[in-house]
């Protein structure tokens, strides 16, 4: 049973998708495998402090690490493992993890 992210998980006739809080989740497809705590890189925007009346301010872009939730569900032997990402307390994607033998 391969599971994408635009499809959502399906667990016991139940379907998770984007944007399901984490309760539901574990509501519907009960508690995952494995759970895991993932650093996403995010571009910020700084901005410096002119040092001298005639600078201007400069825009710096950098990146900056997002915690986010990564949580793995065992879909049974010859099937794939599902991921979920949780990003603030709500399923942010769903996609397939490593084939089951």
């Amino acid at each position: 049973m391969k599971e994408a992210s635009a499809q959502g998980l399906g667990c016991g006739g139940l379907l998770v998708g984007a944007g399901d809080s984490r309760a539901s989740l574990v509501m519907k497809c009960g508690q995952p495998f494995a759970t895991d705590t993932v650093c996403i890189r995010v571009p910020r925007v700084v901005w410096t402090v002119p040092m001298h009346p005639r600078e201007a301010p400069r825009q710096i872009v950098t990146e900056q690490c997002e915690y986010v939730d990564e949580w793995t569900y065992h879909r049974g032997p010859g099937n794939f493992m599902s991921v979920v990402r949780l990003q603030n307390g709500a399923v942010s994607q769903i996609r397939d993890g490593a084939r089951v033998p």
